[in-house]
């Protein structure tokens, strides 16, 4: 009898030991799967969200180079933009750790670059302000730098830990 006591106990701590392994194992996938759903959607929207600002910032650019636009629509288009991207920005650097996004001084540079040449002053009070050829090659120029820092950023975001 005695041994058939202990091979009883026995098998009750093995089967309490497997049950305490399950639960742990599963205490943890759950908390690690919720861990990373949560980060994988930060990530994507964040990324979701720049890569709406791009196609708002290409059709505001594609815009200035094809004569669309005068020269006060620029300057609330550009004041548009940069708010929009300092919110992002400021909301990104709040959900992840040590992120560092450079989308709104180079938004910034192209802003002073155009509002500051004389084709745009000399057109100002216009309704459509026409830049040169050289002009427009430089803002289109200036464009491909700034889409460039947007692919930077969704591979910084992708590459970012979410805060805790």
């Amino acid at each position: 009898m005695d041994q058939e006591s202990i091979m009883s106990v026995s098998d009750i701590i093995a089967i309490i030991d497997i049950i305490v392994s399950v639960g742990l194992g599963i205490w943890i996938a759950t908390a690690i799967t919720r861990s990373q759903t949560k980060e994988r959607f930060l990530k994507d929207y964040f990324t979701n969200e720049i890569n709406s600002i791009k196609d708002d910032c290409k059709s505001f650019f594609d815009e200035i180079c094809y004569d669309k636009k005068s020269a006060n629509d620029i300057k609330i288009g550009f004041k548009l933009l940069s708010m929009r991207v300092a919110a992002f920005e400021s909301n990104l650097a709040e959900a992840f750790k040590m992120i560092e996004c450079n989308i709104a001084l180079q938004l910034k540079n192209i802003q002073l670059e155009i509002t500051g040449c004389d084709e745009f002053n000399n057109q100002f009070k216009k309704t459509v302000v026409s830049f040169s050829s050289a002009e427009k090659n430089a803002i289109l120029e200036s464009r491909h730098k700034l889409l460039t820092e947007f692919s930077k950023s969704v591979v910084i975001i992708n590459k970012a830990r979410v805060k805790r």
